[in-house]
């Protein structure tokens, strides 16, 4: 790519962020994700405003409210905080638009665990229901954890994690490993749109393709596999076991591979979507460093 077309480039895309499905792309908060917690947020403010005197103000609870959040959030005494109606909308907007990614989050927790002592109509606007559903709607990188007294976001997948498939991703695509690639991509897309089962296929046909690319005469994963590891490119069986497992499953869970039987759906999730796509991108990167096209 020439250095020209490269400075046009975005952050993500010269960074190969935009290649991963959303839900891998810790570190970021997308523009969606961001206006919908606004909105959320607005409704709330606007079910405490009442107009008098030719203006409009937050009542009593709409300013006790922008007090202990704000003060919470940005660390300052309640008293100094100005509950003037269109400041604290103002302050509430900029921040969620504008802030880093884990100032906003910061902001949601100290909302999310008020609301669960407060039954209000207030409260229930962004109830831990309201915005696990939201992050779970825009496929967003992060989740609200539950299981403790206070709830917490935590992220999907970590940070090396996503850099380390980051790495596989380019070492198939500088391998000219061009099928695999395709997959990867497809199955990024199909976990974008949730569909869990269609990114496990296509996750480990990427494996396939590398893996018959390699050995041409190999007509599955299981005989590419025989050959690589009688080859010495993979001299490990356990390592090769593994890769058979993982095709196993695929094979056996109903509707990955096969065609759905009833209009059943396959039993898959976004867990075992996102380790199906890291664990097959990270064995299609280990045989693109040690394979040749042939």
């Amino acid at each position: 790519m020439s250095e020209g077309k490269q400075q046009n480039l975005t952050f993500s895309q010269r960074e190969g962020l935009e290649v991963l499905p959303p839900q891998m792309q810790v570190g970021e908060l997308s523009e969606d994700v961001r206006r919908e917690i606004w909105n959320r947020i607005w409704r709330l403010l606007e079910s405490q405003r009442s107009f008098g005197g030719g203006s409009f103000f937050l009542t009593a609870r709409g300013q006790s409210f922008a007090r202990v959040v704000i003060g919470r959030w940005l660390r300052i005494p309640e008293d100094q905080i100005d509950t003037k109606a269109e400041i604290v909308y103002r302050s509430f907007k900029d921040g969620i638009l504008k802030s880093d990614f884990n100032e906003v989050l910061d902001l949601l927790e100290i909302i999310v665990n008020l609301a669960l002592n407060d039954g209000t109509q207030q409260a229930r606007a962004l109830a831990p229901v309201e915005i696990i559903s939201l992050f779970e709607d825009h496929a967003a990188p992060y989740y609200l954890e539950q299981s403790g007294k206070k709830y917490q976001f935590q992220t999907r997948t970590s940070k090396q994690e996503r850099d380390a498939t980051l790495q596989s991703l380019k070492a198939v695509e500088g391998g000219g490993f061009e099928a695999a690639l395709s997959h990867l991509d497809q199955a990024a897309e199909h976990m974008r749109a949730k569909q869990y089962s269609d990114c496990v296929h296509d996750s480990i046909s990427a494996d396939e393709s590398v893996a018959i690319a390699i050995h041409p005469k190999a007509k599955t994963l299981g005989q590419a596999l025989k050959h690589l590891k009688g080859s010495g490119m993979v001299s490990h069986q356990a390592f090769i076991s593994a890769i058979e497992k993982l095709y196993g499953y695929t094979s056996d869970e109903e509707g990955i591979r096969h065609a759905l039987i009833d209009n059943k759906e396959a039993d898959v999730g976004l867990a075992e979507a996102l380790f199906f796509f890291n664990a097959c991108a990270a064995f299609c990167g280990y045989l693109a460093n040690v394979g040749k096209v042939k």
